[in-house]
């Protein structure tokens, strides 16, 4: 299953690099992602072939997309695996025999211990409160807890490239992903259990994009990198609901930061405001879009904004005439869904293409 993420373009990505394919010039070789969110599109952009500049503001979507683009398919973890033999004694588990599959089968051989997730995530670790609470059982959380703590020791210790730590850090997000006892987000956890919350975590190999790894990841405001790039073409996928990434994916984050933050609330927030985005206020959004456009340096923008979001197809396209010319595709897509049921229906997804004048 892929990453549960507000928005997430698993399902519109091939419509969406066909129609970024079909635009461009063929001297287009740099794109830039600037709201990247799980990597899904800067990872089919590599795979495409593209030089890619990927960009979010939030730790969690910095190390998924990383992990995508600067690793290649077979990652070899030399460092790790020639000073920690240990390692190479467990069985490794997964049909592919490789040196990645025998790291993740170590890691999903950790004993069990008692940490920060266990302590506030888990009904066990928050006994003391008026409603434990329930993200992970106890047995889950302390997993995670064991395998937090040894990928951060092994990048204190020098093991771990660049690369190799951000794709471990990822495959954690993506296994607390499949047992989290939540509706989707991790804004509130379920008050009954989920039944896949109840299965025992697992790290699995990610699949990772083929091509080049030779591009660039930044965790800035989109605003504020967009004044100090100059791609051959821009992706845009900003927030679009007054939904604040930032709160809704805490726990990935925290697992993306490797930290204890102190936390707040009934549900165990972490401090988030300073990650808070103005596109998720209707008031604010045009203004940014805006300003956005305003600074770009580019031939091309590709634009992805729902239906359901709070600038109407009329505000976007009244902004763009004054930039240059444009069109507009549209793909009609299921509703964001919940592991409750609930927002089913259709919805439609348009991909402004703007010609910079």
């Amino acid at each position: 299953m892929g990453i549960r993420f507000i928005g997430h373009k698993e399902r519109l990505l091939s419509n969406l690099l066909d129609v970024i394919d079909n635009t461009v010039d063929d001297d287009v070789n740099q794109v830039a992602d600037l709201f990247a969110g799980t990597g899904a599109v800067s990872a089919g952009l590599k795979r495409k072939g593209y030089k890619v500049i990927a960009n979010d503001i939030l730790t969690h979507c910095c190390v998924m997309t990383q992990a995508q683009l600067l690793n290649s398919q077979n990652p070899s973890f030399e460092t790790l695996l020639d000073r920690r033999p240990e390692i190479t004694e467990v069985t490794n588990t997964f049909v592919v025999q490789t040196k990645y599959a025998q790291v993740l089968s170590y890691l999903n051989n950790l004993d069990r211990q008692k940490g920060f997730f266990y302590t506030h995530y888990a009904p066990g670790g928050t006994q003391e409160l008026d409603e434990p609470r329930q993200y992970f059982t106890d047995e889950n959380a302390q997993k995670i807890d064991a395998v937090r703590a040894t990928i951060k020791q092994w990048n204190n210790d020098n093991l771990l490239s660049k690369s190799e730590h951000s794709l471990l850090l990822y495959d954690l997000i993506r296994a607390t992903n499949e047992v989290a006892n939540t509706a989707g987000t991790y804004g509130a956890y379920l008050k009954e259990w989920y039944e896949r919350a109840r299965e025992p975590i697992k790290l699995t190999p990610a699949d990772l994009p083929p091509g080049p790894t030779n591009h660039e990841i930044h965790q800035r405001d989109a605003n504020e990198i967009a004044k100090d790039i100059a791609p051959d073409a821009v992706y845009l996928d900003p927030p679009y609901t007054k939904r604040q990434y930032a709160s809704y994916y805490h726990i990935p984050e925290t697992i993306a930061e490797e930290d204890e933050p102190d936390i707040s609330g009934k549900t165990g927030l972490r401090p988030w405001q300073n990650k808070s985005s103005d596109y998720c206020h209707k008031k604010r959004a045009p203004d940014q879009l805006r300003e956005l456009l305003s600074s770009l340096k580019t031939r091309y923008v590709f634009l992805s904004y729902s239906t359901e979001g709070h600038m109407p197809p009329d505000t976007i396209e009244g902004i763009m005439r004054d930039f240059g010319s444009f069109e507009r595709h549209d793909f009609d897509h299921p509703r964001y869904k919940s592991n409750d049921g609930a927002q089913g229906g259709d919805l439609t997804e348009c991909l402004y293409v703007l010609r910079l004048a």
